[in-house]
């Protein structure tokens, strides 16, 4: 009886610690940003000036943990598929193909005017982390780019104010991608909450299954059809609607 007790407790501990490893995970498999080659980014604002008549440094900042969360299947390995499925059974295979940690210096255009000449704005720039992978669905020719960075608030005219950007960028060939979604998640000293096309749903059913805190966007303010996403902390990218208005959620 005392063997089998001590069997129990043994079998319960180990799942506490797989469940509270699950769920830590995004936070510890996405470790210290790594610098480019030359060592940290600098501000390097040669090519700008001749729009922008001043550019402001913003700080060296790195991601807030809470962040991080958004980032579940960077954890995953290279090469891992992901299957979504509509709701006639039909199924689009993603695979990872790339994902990356890294530390960037970007300026950022505010589109505040300059005092001494008008035609030109200034500029902010930031040195943050960006964490990024990349899922692929070769059947069609579809590959998206999942972004988390830090980015300077713009709209302010005081500089050392930031918050956390998740982003959903769909390929354009040959290489340039369109932003789909952009979502706060993490607002730390932003002026703002919510994206102009943020959305928020604290449950959503989605073909059958029910989601808790998910991020979206409201694909209503563009006069072209684009993609709509639905990703939360827990899942990742848990499903998202095409063109053609057919939803499909993530199965395994």
């Amino acid at each position: 009886m005392k063997n089998t007790i001590i069997l129990l407790i043994t079998i319960i501990f180990f799942q506490c610690s797989k469940d509270n490893d699950t769920l830590l995970q995004p936070i510890n498999c996405i470790s210290t940003a790594d610098l480019p080659l030359g060592g940290l980014p600098i501000c390097d604002n040669a090519g700008t000036m001749m729009y922008l008549c001043e550019v402001y440094s913003v700080g060296n900042y790195t991601l807030d943990p809470s962040s991080k969360k958004y980032m579940p299947l960077f954890c995953k390995e290279i090469g891992s598929n992901f299957i979504y499925q509509n709701n006639i059974g039909e199924e689009i295979i993603f695979t990872l193909k790339h994902k990356e940690n890294k530390k960037y210096a970007i300026t950022y255009n505010t589109f505040q005017k300059c005092q001494l000449d008008s035609m030109k704005t200034i500029g902010y720039c930031i040195i943050s982390d960006q964490v990024s992978y990349n899922l692929k669905a070769e059947s069609i020719g579809l590959e998206l780019m999942i972004n988390l960075k830090t980015v300077p608030d713009i709209n302010l005219t005081k500089i050392g104010y930031v918050g956390d950007i998740l982003e959903i960028l769909r390929k354009k060939e040959p290489s340039s991608y369109f932003v789909d979604f952009s979502s706060v998640v993490t607002q730390r000293s932003l002026s703002f909450s919510n994206k102009f096309n943020q959305e928020f749903y604290a449950n959503i059913e989605i073909l059958g299954t029910n989601y808790n805190n998910v991020v979206s966007n409201d694909v209503s303010q563009y006069s072209t059809p684009i993609y709509k996403y639905y990703y939360n902390n827990e899942i990742g990218l848990l499903a998202f609607r095409d063109t053609s208005g057919i939803t499909w959620k993530l199965i395994k």
